[in-house]
């Protein structure tokens, strides 16, 4: 099956978003860059996001997002 740039690229940048990163992201399994800056996340990132990042399956740009493991 071929990916497109499209389901490896999430660009929710400067979105005002708010409340916690939603676990729905951590679904997509061919997410390879993943921008979440300029938002006002609270709470933590689902552990599925943070352990793609921690081995260099994900990048994720996050700016001054706490990153704790929910």
């Amino acid at each position: 099956m071929r990916t497109s740039l499209c389901d490896n690229f999430r660009d929710l940048s400067n979105n005002s978003l708010t409340g916690q990163v939603p676990d729905f992201l951590s679904q997509l399994t061919s997410l390879r860059v993943l921008k979440l800056n300029g938002n006002y996340f609270t709470g933590s990132v689902p552990a599925e996001i943070l352990k793609k990042s921690k081995n260099g399956l994900l990048s994720m740009r996050s700016g001054l997002l706490p990153l704790f493991i929910r």
